[in-house]
């Protein structure tokens, strides 16, 4: 019996052995089935497009390592027809294109065809290579077939505006040298014609942003000018916009004009000829002119004018005192050639000091030309005298010293000064 259970037990180990070992066998032989695989490659899809001459065809590829180990691929593409063709990215001048794909793995790439401008009714055939570096002889291809149609129609597109109102007009530069309150404002149509407006409407305001815009003209005309009184000193700003039946166009651009409170016609005269001075002032407590070269200032209504004729180049000041008594001063200067006489010319008139001690003596000095007639007025006394001199006087007090001097229109013009007595 114990004989009996040993044989079988002998039989039973033999049959384990021999299972394990076919296990074991049959392990081998994948892995030599396996390295015996080795390298290899497959690329696609084959294409077949349709282009016009002209045309550059950009043809998309996959590239499949199909072997067991990482590989490097290197693709060529050669067209049938020689027309250009290149791997996108491809290395130069070879051409040539090397892509690293590991094992059951794929990469895209892509192949650029430019279509001749004199090939139309032909067809080309592009064939793109890929070789295994680990093993040349391994190799696949893909073919890219192009075939080159006859016609291609461009259908026009044509925009068109809707609703049709106006283009904005142009607005011109405002001339206004003179910076006086009277100009013109003008404005172009712009195109096209179709769109032609029927009015224009121009705005004014006293600011930028036009937050509180007035119209001044609505009208077909292209221009606009500053009717009567003229515009007061400050500076304006326009814009304009066109209107037909289908409403309002975009504004223009803006354009500003400045209009100065103080200013002279002309700024450039020969000696003795004349120009209008002219000023505008709202709003203030007090303005004074001095209308001539040496002059005292003279008060002065705030709207108003007045000739003058400079005898030599001549600056004109004004003196605006506003409501909470500060000041400010507005000048403008007419540049004169030549000689000749207009309006007196007080070249000084001035002490060789303005504080003396009582009973001390003071030397007065003027020098005047172009004048009618001279006056020499101090201490309740006035004297004649000639236009270039001088006088020493004893002040007991404090003394104010003026000249009158008449020009030869009969008008008189003033100048002074005052000495202190310390």
């Amino acid at each position: 019996m114990l004989n009996k259970w040993r044989k079988q037990l002998k039989v039973s180990s033999y049959m384990v052995a021999c299972v394990l070992m076919g296990i074991v066998g049959a392990l081998l032989l994948v892995g030599w089935a396996s390295a015996l695989q080795g390298p290899g490659v497959e690329i696609g899809p084959d294409h077949t497009q349709q282009a016009y001459a002209g045309d550059t065809i950009l043809y998309d590829h996959i590239l499949t390592n199909t072997g067991t180990t990482t590989d490097t691929f290197q693709l060529e593409v050669l067209s049938t027809r020689d027309w250009p063709v290149e791997l996108v990215g491809a290395t130069q001048p070879t051409g040539t294109l090397s892509l690293q794909v590991a094992a059951q793995m794929t990469a895209p790439f892509q192949i650029s065809l430019t279509v001749p401008s004199d090939a139309v009714g032909l067809t080309d055939t592009t064939i793109v290579t890929a070789t295994s570096q680990l093993s040349p002889t391994i190799r696949d291809s893909a073919t890219d077939t192009t075939i080159v149609v006859y016609h291609r129609y461009f259908f026009p597109f044509i925009a068109k505006r809707w609703p049709p109102i106006p283009y904005p007009p142009t607005l011109d530069s405002i001339d206004n040298a003179d910076e006086d309150g009277f100009y013109t404002v003008s404005w172009k149509p712009s195109p096209p014609p179709t769109d032609s407006p029927e009015t224009y409407v121009l705005e004014e305001d006293n600011n930028a942003s036009f937050s509180s815009p007035t119209i001044v003209y609505s009208g077909a005309e292209t221009s606009w000018s500053v009717p009567e009184p003229g515009r007061p000193s400050g500076t304006y700003y326009y814009r304009v916009r066109a209107q037909n039946e289908w409403g309002y166009g975009m504004y223009s651009n803006v354009e500003t004009v400045a209009v100065l409170p103080f200013r002279v016609a002309d700024t450039s005269l020969q000696a003795g000829q004349c120009t209008t001075l002219s000023w505008n002032f709202t709003g203030i407590k007090a303005l004074h002119i001095v209308f001539g070269y040496g002059y005292d200032k003279k008060p002065v209504p705030g709207q108003d004018s007045r000739q003058v004729c400079p005898s030599v180049t001549t600056t004109y000041k004004a003196i605006a005192t506003k409501q909470d008594d500060s000041q400010e001063i507005y000048q403008t200067t007419v540049y004169v050639t030549g000689t000749g006489c207009g309006d007196p010319i007080v070249w000084y008139f001035a002490p060789n000091t303005y504080h003396v001690h009582a009973g001390g003596t003071v030397i007065i000095s003027w020098h005047v030309e172009c004048a009618k007639a001279i006056w020499l007025i101090y201490g309740g006394a006035e004297k004649a005298v000639v236009g270039h001199d001088y006088k020493a006087l004893m002040i007991a007090e404090t003394t104010l010293f003026k000249l009158k001097i008449k020009k030869t229109n009969g008008d008189f013009v003033y100048a002074s000064f005052t000495v202190y007595l310390e």
